[in-house]
């Protein structure tokens, strides 16, 4: 399903109970959903397990759902690499001057003077190469004005390529996740592979 793009503001669900692999692996889908989903007027319970794993694009904002019958919210977003629950991302670009395997880890010199004053030293990012479609990484130094080391975990043949595309939270979170969790007894590893998401998540 990797290049639905159509949106689904006007979609209602009131008999479905498994909203389960809804979007799985739709690297494309980023569309708006406010009204999909109300599980307050369903008869039974409902799944979200895998709704949106590896929907490597999706980033909206999902506070309205009703999701007081929601039962399992397992791998919800798990590989959803750029999700901050709406909030806007950072897109910075730049090529690979200079790659160093080590152990366990590549460390990648990256060219691009904006990098140095939109990322900081521990930051948590997202990258695309020709080679993978996304990864995390974490920025390890910042050199002079005009190169960034990243250090993230791969294997020597997915360095082969040129890094295209840098994303970062924009800003401080402000987009808070706010469910009704009550009936909610299971959400292993929810948020596994999701590195930018960096919201505050309360129980409504």
């Amino acid at each position: 399903a990797g290049a639905s793009t159509k949106p689904l503001t006007n979609w209602t669900a009131p008999a479905c109970t498994t909203f389960s692999t809804m979007f799985y692996n739709n690297t494309k889908f980023n569309q708006a959903i406010p009204n999909l989903v109300d599980t307050s007027a369903l008869a039974s319970t409902c799944s979200f397990n895998q709704m949106f794993n590896v929907a490597q694009t999706f980033n909206q904002n999902l506070s309205t759902w009703k999701t007081n019958k929601v039962v399992s919210m397992a791998t919800m977003f798990s590989g959803a690499y750029a999700f901050n629950n709406g909030q806007t991302l950072t897109t910075l670009t730049g090529t690979v001057s200079q790659a160093v395997y080590t152990p366990a880890s590549w460390n990648l010199v990256m060219s691009g003077a904006s990098f140095t004053t939109q990322l900081s030293v521990g930051s948590i990012i997202v990258i695309k190469t020709t080679t993978i479609s996304f990864y995390s990484a974490t920025v390890k130094s910042i050199t002079s004005n005009t190169a960034v080391v990243l250090n993230y975990n791969a294997i020597p043949s997915q360095v082969a390529g040129t890094i295209t595309l840098i994303q970062t939270p924009a800003g401080p979170p402000n987009a808070p996740l706010t469910w009704n969790t009550s009936a909610v007894t299971t959400m292993l590893n929810m948020f596994t592979g999701a590195p930018v998401f960096n919201q505050a998540v309360a129980r409504d």
